[in-house]
């Protein structure tokens, strides 16, 4: 009966370290698939959709507040 219980859970840690065995070996595998087999393809991607962050300077004050704010707002998301 003892021996038995012993069995039982050596082959449930043995089944559990298996599980986590191949789990990590399938992030590694897919770690390296990304890096080495498709990482031109997402060095071009970054670099298509890369944020470049540029100045945007208010404009001269020949405006009224509000709309000096309104013209500063839509010229900086024109740039963009």
């Amino acid at each position: 009966m003892k021996g038995n219980v012993k069995k039982s859970i050596v082959t449930r840690i043995r089944l559990a370290f298996l599980g986590v065995s191949l789990f990590s070996c399938a992030i590694v595998w897919k770690v390296t698939q990304i890096q080495f087999a498709q990482g031109e393809q997402w060095r071009a991607l970054e670099q298509e959709r890369r944020v470049v962050y540029q100045p945007c300077l208010p404009p001269a004050a020949t405006y009224s507040p509000p709309m000096a704010a309104a013209l500063w707002l839509l010229r900086c998301l024109s740039t963009g």
